[in-house]
């Protein structure tokens, strides 16, 4: 009864390499994954929280051109970071993933914690965690093409490294012309591109301190 494929293809493919043990295994690895969702207004109803998400994605993308926009933020969207590397069910990790993909009327929205949850990127292009004194630096690893920025910048205190070119996937595309590796490809060329051109420098080595 759905209306698009995405709604019955997505969360089966999530579910499909989720499980318990993999989830035990990402918590004692140490690694942190959040999963950001988009929150509406408490009066606005999800029609308009995905006009005005799409509106703030046109408008970025042939004249702002900037990652984080901020129409979304003035009309009341905010993005909401989940910890995925908490959750011990499979079944509460699948619909987070869900819920964070949820773009009508491609995917329906989900209920989350008790209140309605959207695709993140409808608040914002590209989540960040909030920068701290134990973690000054964070290099974000952005999807989009901006053409008026240059592969490599800086943006209010954070690193950013774009693709080259447009990534050779549709966002809603299941069809086999979907070429996943040609991605994959152009994103390891572009990092070692940067790092060609922005070899790391050497860190000063503290004193008084071992690990």
């Amino acid at each position: 009864g759905a209306w698009f494929a995405q709604e019955d293809i997505y969360p089966r493919w999530v579910r499909s390499y989720l499980s318990s043990q993999g989830l035990a295994q990402l918590r004692r690895s140490g690694t942190q994954l959040w999963v950001g969702v988009a929150r509406l207004p408490a009066a606005m109803p999800t029609w308009a929280g995905v006009a005005l998400g799409t509106m703030a994605y046109v408008i970025d993308k042939h004249g702002l051109s900037h990652p984080h926009p901020r129409l979304p933020r003035w009309c009341g969207l905010r993005m909401e970071l989940h910890p995925l590397h908490e959750l011990q069910c499979a079944d509460a990790a699948s619909h987070l993933l869900v819920s964070a993909a949820a773009a009508p009327p491609f995917i329906a929205s989900r209920v989350l914690h008790g209140k309605p949850a959207l695709d993140g990127g409808f608040a914002d292009n590209a989540p960040r965690l909030p920068l701290s004194s134990r973690d000054p630096q964070q290099l974000m690893l952005l999807t989009r093409h901006y053409p008026k920025r240059p592969p490599l910048f800086t943006l209010e205190g954070r690193t950013y490294l774009q693709p080259s070119r447009r990534v050779p996937v549709s966002t809603w595309d299941c069809t086999q012309g979907t070429d996943i590796k040609a991605a994959v490809a152009l994103g390891r060329r572009d990092a070692l591109d940067a790092l060609r051109r922005n070899p790391p420098q050497p860190q000063p080595q503290s004193r008084g301190t071992r690990c």
